[in-house]
């Protein structure tokens, strides 16, 4: 297999552009028509559809689409005390995260201030009521995006919370995804995957409607996840996964490799990123990733994403190294050089940043503590990790003093009328010419 390298200080930027781009992993027209189509249906027929779309693609004999108590209760998976390690190590995470976001605002979680005329304004941060968190399925078990999802809503406060994964042919949930539901007291969890998991959430179909959705699918969900935007709320776009590592002369080509094909490991559409601050390093680490493919246990995944989605890059500096990565704006990004924290000031694009040759990415997936909830597809450049701050609303509060009123009414009124909008004066005069 050949694998794509691109040099900096020799191929034009437009050549560049068109290794890094991602931006058409959220264009998919065939999950596009089936996700209108399925979206549809369910929202027409209701519960008939989910039961059929669940029969078609995933347990042709499923009876329910609800999991009962005794199948949550009942779940022991063979690494049930590492996901209790991994609910807690994330849990202390965004627990001192919302610490420091609302550090100032009080157990009200409220801030206000005062104007010279006694006018008081200021916000207060208030959990969303209810979340629908999805849940992958089908080629594997994801447990760890039942904690990296549920536990930042839970700590923010949301009241309820409900899991959609596609059962197996058997009609059940991987033991690990109940016995994660259970261990964070989740109790509303149903089976259904792809877009009629959305369709059901979105439009309270077979449960009441949620207030937002969360959690990574394939295009076929994320399809489905930007038709009913608006109907309810949505993360950020978390997409096939991406890892970008930039690698200085002090790197080990063998972690680097590792490193890469950690991410890809996922599917054929994932993409890797390696940005070389040497010819020598470069090659090196080249050789070591086509060894290790080679070896892996998912090699179709990993060879289809090595030639159709991945690239190699020469930088010259690390101005150069620092820009490439800033543009390709990935999901993870390690920083496998000699003093990575000199280099972060100038890194503003990732999803996370993992320091120096003794973090793997596959840790920060599982048990660091942040989300693995991510930006994709260069979302990085506008859009955060899920945390938190997903969940809370902040809504601003105001009250006016007699003072206030007479000080800043004639200002209104005068805008008001500019504009073209006298009702909006009215509500103002009224007030003065009751006080007169």
């Amino acid at each position: 297999m050949r694998l794509r390298t691109v040099y900096l200080d020799a191929d034009t930027p437009s050549a560049v552009e068109s290794v890094i781009n991602r931006q058409s992993t959220l264009l998919n027209e065939e999950a596009e028509r089936a996700a209108q189509k399925i979206l549809e249906q369910v929202r027409f027929l209701g519960e008939s559809a989910l039961l059929d779309y669940t029969r078609k693609f995933d347990a042709p004999d499923i009876q329910s689409i609800k999991v009962t108590e005794q199948e949550l209760s009942g779940a022991q998976p063979t690494v049930a005390e590492e996901i209790r390690l991994a609910i807690a190590r994330v849990r202390r995470f965004h627990e001192e995260q919302m610490r420091v976001v609302l550090e100032g605002w009080g157990s009200e979680r409220a801030w206000a201030f005062e104007d010279a005329h006694g006018n008081r304004s200021g916000q207060r941060a208030v959990p969303i009521r209810r979340v629908g968190v999805y849940v992958p399925g089908g080629k594997a078990d994801y447990p760890s995006s039942v904690v990296m999802n549920c536990v930042p809503a839970l700590v923010a406060g949301v009241e309820q919370v409900v899991v959609c994964c596609p059962p197996n042919r058997d009609g059940c949930l991987p033991p690990s995804v109940l016995f994660a539901c259970a261990e964070l007291g989740i109790r509303e969890v149903y089976k259904l995957g792809g877009a009629q998991a959305i369709a059901a959430m979105a439009f309270g179909i077979g449960m009441e409607r949620v207030d937002k959705i969360v959690g990574p699918g394939n295009a076929y969900v994320n399809a489905a996840k930007r038709m009913v935007w608006g109907l309810v709320g949505l993360d950020c776009y978390a997409g096939p996964s991406e890892a970008c590592i930039v690698a200085d002369d002090g790197a080990n080509p063998e972690w680097v490799a590792a490193d890469l094909l950690t991410q890809l490991e996922h599917s054929e559409d994932c993409a890797g990123f390696v940005i070389a601050l040497s010819e020598d390093i470069l090659e090196r680490v080249k050789a070591e990733v086509l060894e290790q493919a080679e070896s892996a246990p998912r090699p179709d995944a990993i060879v289809a994403a090595l030639r159709d989605h991945s690239a190699f890059f020469l930088a010259p500096d690390r101005e150069e190294a620092c820009a490439l990565a800033n543009r390709i704006a990935p999901e993870h990004l390690t920083l496998m050089v000699r003093v990575p924290e000199e280099w972060l000031p100038h890194i503003r694009c990732a999803g996370c940043v993992y320091l120096g040759d003794q973090t793997p990415q596959s840790v920060g997936d599982y048990l660091l503590g942040p989300s693995h909830t991510l930006p994709t597809a260069r979302a990085a450049r506008f859009a955060s990790p899920l945390s938190v701050l997903e969940f809370l609303k902040v809504m601003s509060v105001s009250r006016m003093s007699e003072a206030g009123l007479h000080a800043l009414g004639p200002s209104t009124i005068a805008l008001a009328e500019s504009e073209g909008f006298p009702a909006h004066a009215e509500g103002v005069k009224k007030r003065l010419a009751k006080e007169e």
